[in-house]
Order: structure tokens, then C-alpha cells, then sequence
């Protein structure tokens, strides 16, 4: 998950646990550091979901992230103000 955040322009700020924060915009914004961030949390996403095809669950996973797309991309259709991913 740390070289997706990497990858994506975050810069890695702690371990938490099994969790990983990045910061995006640090120490220098690069004027799309929100959909960068959104890119990351998308790219580790289907990386979960990868991992867990084999799951039974794994349809759940699927029908989750679609819908969390669906959000997002609506939102940015209609000019909303996007405050929280999924």
C-alpha cells in the first residue's frame, strides 16, 4: 500500500497498525491533490479487492466499489461539494 500512496504523489506520514496515512499536498501542492488522494484510495481498493477474489465475499467487495465510483463520479458531474469518500 505504500507504493501505491508513493506512486500517487502522497508522502507517507506514519504506520498505524496494519494502516498506512499519507498526506497529499506535502510539503508542496501540486493543484490536484485531492484527486490524486481519491486515485490512491481507489488504487488500494481494488487492490483489497484482488486479494480477496478467492473470498466468498468477493462480489460484495465488487458491488461496493462500483457503487463507491458511481458517488464519486456523480458528484463531480453535478458540481457537488465532495466532503468524505465512501
Amino acid at each position: 500500500m505504500t507504493l501505491i500512496a508513493i506512486e500517487c504523489g502522497g508522502t507517507i506520514d506514519k504506520f498505524i497498525g496494519d494502516a498506512v496515512m499519507a498526506n497529499f499536498g506535502t510539503p508542496r501542492s501540486h493543484g490536484n491533490d485531492a484527486q490524486n488522494a481519491f486515485d490512491c484510495a481507489l488504487m488500494m481498493h481494488c487492490r483489497m479487492y484482488l486479494s480477496s477474489i478467492a473470498s466468498r465475499n468477493a462480489l460484495y467487495d465488487a458491488i461496493e466499489l462500483l457503487q463507491c465510483i458511481a458517488w464519486y463520479v456523480w458528484n463531480k458531474t453535478n458540481n457537488n461539494i465532495v466532503n468524505q469518500f465512501c
